[in-house]
């Protein structure tokens, strides 16, 4: 019963920190084939998604297709085998696993299993993949390569961690929809983006895929840091890949009409770091009050005043922010991993204090203190019909945002009520309108 305890939590270990490798790294590569090999693959390679995109990237004709989508049914049917036999394997070792009391034996197994599976699932995508370029004519085999690049970063691009590696140039630009002899412009800076990125991002995945046979070494070697390991060697990777669409963003902005480049940035920005450069509370405030019915002129440019150096320190809290997102992601990654490795021991490490979240309730302080600016500029009727101000009314009744109409005098009476029902309760309020006490504490 010891020795089956023993190994029990043995397997656990393996169990938790192959989960662990699996959620830093989430997948592995292919070996220069479009598409995937996802590590620990749950699911096939290949979807119906991946055929409709090679038959309208590869111009397939419809005898082609039909040959495609029969090929396609016979590799799922046969992943589907692959994957019915793992686990049957994994059933049937299961009592000899039980009854190991050498650890690394009982690793050896285990990720021998695994890799053998893997290695399975590899044989059945690239046989398939050789199967349909022996389908495509001369000029087909021509549209390969850029297929095959754009098929590996709609399936591995998303995996990144950082803010700024997930982006999509091509994206952006399609969004951008440029006339054509602008594009002719940008299309050479695209073309090398291209390759840059297929490489940066075949490197990261290489070594995500190598992870899986790094961890049964480093479990043999120095198994408490394991996960920690290896997620050090990737976070360098994850970086890698933010760079190249960072120094891609300068080189397509400036081989853009200057009259597109503030728009390209904009969106390069929304979708880089969406929470940072998203439309905030006092924007949205300022803007709405410039749209007032008949505000008198004096009024209006004191507005456009206000909102002018509103955005110029909003413009440097984001990037100060950015700066801090790209200074602290890492080191939240290799927190994450330590924090679990540390769970697998029964152990825990101390939070380290989020800098990001101080500087956003920072600005956030600094729009507050320009709404009630624009306050000062504005009548109390205008600033009623700001969003989230209530409603004035002339009768002396204010319509909250919830709906409810009440007198001034009625929320104070509330109020008051409130505190004597907490009171009666066993808790009491701090008279600085503090939040609420424990019973048996004493207000000073």
């Amino acid at each position: 019963m010891i020795a089956s305890n023993i190994t029990a939590r043995c397997i656990g270990t393996v169990i938790a920190t192959l989960a662990m490798t699996a959620t830093l790294t989430l997948t592995a590569p292919t070996s220069g084939q479009f598409g995937s090999r996802r590590g620990f693959q749950r699911e096939p390679e290949y979807t119906t998604r991946d055929i409709q995109l090679a038959v309208d990237s590869l111009k397939l004709d419809e005898t082609q297709k039909l040959i495609v989508q029969t090929l396609f049914e016979d590799y799922r049917d046969a992943y589907r085998d692959s994957k019915a036999g793992f686990f049957q394997t994994i059933e049937n070792m299961r009592d000899q696993l039980v009854e190991l009391n050498d650890q690394q034996e009982l690793l050896r197994i285990v990720f021998g299993a695994l890799g053998e599976w893997q290695a399975n699932n590899e044989r059945l995508s690239e046989q398939f993949i050789q199967d349909v370029q022996r389908l495509l004519s001369e000029d087909q085999q021509e549209l390969w390569p850029p297929f095959e690049h754009k098929m590996y970063r709609l399936k591995h691009l998303k995996n990144g961690k950082l803010s700024g590696e997930r982006l999509d140039l091509f994206v952006v630009m399609k969004e951008l929809d440029l006339a054509e002899p602008e594009m002719q412009e940008v299309d050479p800076v695209l073309r090398a983006y291209e390759v840059e990125l297929d490489a940066a991002l075949h490197r990261r995945e290489e070594q995500i895929k190598s992870s899986q046979g790094q961890a049964l070494e480093l479990f043999q070697n120095d198994g408490k840091n394991a996960g920690v390991i290896l997620a050090g060697r990737e976070i360098q990777l994850h970086k890698s890949v933010r760079d190249v669409n960072e120094r891609y963003v300068q080189s397509v902005a400036a081989a853009l009409p200057q009259e597109h480049r503030p728009s390209f940035l904009e969106k390069v920005h929304m979708r880089s770091f969406t929470r940072v450069y998203r439309t905030t509370l006092a924007q949205r405030t300022i803007r709405a009050a410039k749209e007032l019915d008949d505000l008198a002129e004096d009024i209006l440019i004191a507005i456009e005043e206000l909102e002018m150096r509103y955005l110029i320190e909003l413009g440097v809290f984001n990037e100060r922010i950015v700066g801090l997102i790209k200074e602290k992601e890492p080191q939240q990654i290799l927190h994450k991993a330590k924090a679990q490795q540390a769970k697998i021991t029964g152990q825990s490490i101390e939070r380290p204090e989020d800098h990001v979240k101080t500087e956003f309730a920072k600005r956030r302080a600094m729009g507050q203190r320009f709404i009630d600016q624009l306050k000062a500029i504005l009548s109390p009727e205008q600033i009623a019909l700001l969003p989230g101000m209530g409603t004035f009314r002339p009768d002396g009744l204010i319509a909250d945002p919830t709906g409810k109409r009440q007198t001034m005098e009625d929320m104070k009476r509330a109020r008051e009520d409130k505190i004597r029902r907490l009171q009666g309760g066993g808790l009491s309020i701090r008279s600085t309108g503090g939040g609420k006490q424990k019973k048996g504490d004493v207000d000073n």
